[in-house]
């Protein structure tokens, strides 16, 4: 599978997709997080100038990965939606209108922001798993627990790697691995990301343009921030 990186989660193949995807052939599945759908709008109706086009490149980034893996079934771990003031009628319309051209079936497992939409534009045609869904041993939350059992799939943090080279840094998304759970990066490229910091057993994948890389886990160090302390405590078992 082209730019993808293969790994093996709690006996399941799987692909890390560089859209900022997992797939799990085996169960022709795709899952992701946090696309945080109306976040744009939501900015700009508190009179923030951001850039535009931010949904349109989210959802076709989204439509190619379904069709790239043939994926019956898409799982959202989480924040598909970012609030309730993100979703004028025109973001409601627009997603609707891409998921008319989707045939896989979406599944949403709640997350925090989710709580914003209550109940969902029927337009949508997304499922609701409440805030947890399992896929026969695999676990899908938003949000990481400090002990997962079974393998646990979640969202949420966003979390990123901070490659070094003397002076010259460069910060890029990232899967967390660990032995019991995957963090997926944010689905949206319009969200800040918390620095990763390395621990016995993990393992780091950047998103690099088309390609997933593993990253040597003494480069993806996030020691220097807050936020990799923050991340550390969070995902590293």
């Amino acid at each position: 599978m082209s730019g993808a990186a293969r790994v093996t989660l709690a006996g399941i193949d799987a692909w890390l997709r560089p859209e900022r995807a997992v797939w799990l052939p085996g169960a022709a599945t795709l899952v992701v997080a946090d696309l945080h759908v109306g976040k744009e709008a939501a900015f700009r109706d508190a009179g923030l100038a951001v850039p535009g086009g931010i949904l349109d490149e989210t959802l076709g980034r989204l439509g190619r990965a379904i069709e790239a893996c043939g994926a019956r079934r898409v799982v959202v771990a989480g924040d598909l939606v970012h609030s309730r003031r993100g979703l004028p009628g025109t973001v409601v319309e627009r997603f609707a209108a891409w998921r008319s051209g989707i045939g896989a079936a979406i599944d949403l497992v709640r997350g925090n922001h989710d709580r914003h939409a209550p109940e969902l534009p029927p337009g949508w045609k997304v499922g609701e798993a409440g805030t947890e869904l399992r896929l026969g041993s695999i676990r899908i939350v938003h949000e990481p627990g400090e002990a997962e059992d079974p393998f646990t799939i979640a969202g949420h943090l966003h979390p990123t790697v901070t490659l070094r080279s003397g002076v010259d840094r460069l910060t890029l998304p990232c899967f967390a691995v660990t032995p019991r759970s995957l963090t997926l990066p944010a689905f949206t490229r319009f969200a800040r990301g918390v620095s990763v910091v390395s621990s016995p057993g993990s393992r780091f994948y950047a998103i690099a343009g088309d390609d997933v890389v593993e990253v040597d886990p003494d480069r993806a160090s996030g020691r220097d921030s807050a936020g990799g302390a923050v991340c550390a405590a969070t995902i590293a078992r």
